[in-house]
């Protein structure tokens, strides 16, 4: 979470993480109604709020260490906060300091194909969307044609942090997934 442990640790955090060779950060976006995040995420984002962060002050610290960070980062947020901040003065934003991609997951293919689509194009943003062990296939391969970056596949359907479900119990799932003829890499989370 940005902002979290404290205001300026993002772009302290971001710079050790590319000492470590990582693939790529999800930066998250605090939101004070987050939908999906278990306690500890929602306190995360209480604390961040608590700490001052906010889109404009993310955007300066992302700005301030992104020559010094080769890896891609993707921003991973409610939909809200961004439609305050202005959709496309967000998209511009994130093309200018850098951001690979948009995680947004309250927002809807229909919504991205209507209002997201043109504007994540015009700033090279890849779009990441989401998947359940309930999505169906059609509805996953409609998502996968329209998202890029990577497929971010939720191990269960429950909220973030939840530890009551066992890799073994997503087993079927997970096979599943790696079966389908999906264009896009797939990320494991939750």
């Amino acid at each position: 979470t940005a902002g979290f442990p404290k205001l300026t640790d993002t772009a302290v955090l971001l710079k050790e993480l590319q000492k470590a060779n990582i693939d790529f950060v999800e930066v998250g976006l605090p939101f004070s109604d987050s939908l999906m995040d278990g306690p500890t995420i929602q306190h995360s984002h209480q604390v961040a709020l608590e700490n001052g962060m906010t889109l404009e002050v993310l955007m300066e610290q992302l700005d301030s260490v992104r020559s010094e960070i080769s890896y891609p980062l993707v921003l991973m947020g409610a939909l809200n906060p961004i439609v305050q901040f202005g959709v496309e003065r967000f998209c511009e934003h994130c093309h200018q300091v850098g951001i690979d991609g948009v995680l947004i997951p309250d927002l809807t293919l229909s919504e991205y194909q209507k209002n997201f689509k043109t504007l994540y194009q015009k700033y090279h943003l890849a779009p990441i969307f989401m998947v359940t062990p309930r999505t169906s296939e059609a509805r996953l391969l409609e998502i996968d044609a329209e998202g890029s970056g990577f497929l971010y596949v939720m191990s269960s359907s429950s909220t973030t942090g939840a530890a009551n479900k066992t890799l073994s119990d997503s087993k079927a799932y997970l096979e599943r997934i790696q079966a389908l003829p999906l264009r896009n890499p797939k990320a494991i989370g939750f």
